[in-house]
């Protein structure tokens, strides 16, 4: 597991993203990635960062060691938001206007699964404990709870008014 004190933030206006170095908070490098770059992930198990474009249904692929773009991935409509399971390897992406989850493989950074989810998808956080993957959809004010090993909804949960954001404790299970 590579262990770094570097920060990566989506510059959605300039189609950029910014690394910056958490040691002395200076900005070391800036990547060049798809229009409009919303949603950053790591892996960092793979020490590789994952970054959703909005306007082009891409996700780039940024390899940290050495902040190049190594590949490009054809997403759903709109992407958003992107998180990580580390422990299998396995990227979710929440594609807002066509209410669908990418699931992509890490390791041939394909897109292997579409998981319909509720209407209007944002947020998407992962429980590699239980491999478990939570969305939450604005348009329906739900969240779609997916078993990451068969890539199926197993829930859809009643929230609030607009959920736009949701996160995860592994540790005591809580969302």
């Amino acid at each position: 597991m590579a262990t770094t004190t570097f920060i990566y933030v989506a510059n959605y206006n300039s189609n950029t993203v910014s690394v910056i170095n958490g040691s002395n908070n200076s900005v070391t490098a800036t990547i060049s990635v798809g229009s409009e770059p919303e949603g950053v992930a790591v892996n960092s198990s793979t020490n590789t960062i994952y970054v959703t474009n909005y306007n082009d249904n891409t996700v780039s692929v940024i390899n940290a060691s050495n902040n190049t773009v190594t590949a490009t991935i054809p997403v759903g409509n709109s992407p958003f938001v992107v998180a990580v399971n580390s422990s299998t390897n396995t990227i979710y992406v929440s594609n807002n206007n066509d209410n669908t989850v990418s699931v992509i493989d890490g390791s041939s950074n394909s897109v292997t699964a579409t998981i319909s989810v509720g209407s209007g998808p944002w947020g998407v956080a992962v429980n590699s404990s239980t491999n478990t993957i939570y969305v939450a959809n604005d348009g329906d004010n739900t969240v779609s709870v997916i078993d990451g090993s068969s890539n199926s909804v197993t829930a859809t949960i009643s929230v609030g008014n607009g959920p736009y954001g949701v996160a995860v404790n592994s540790s005591t299970n809580t969302i």
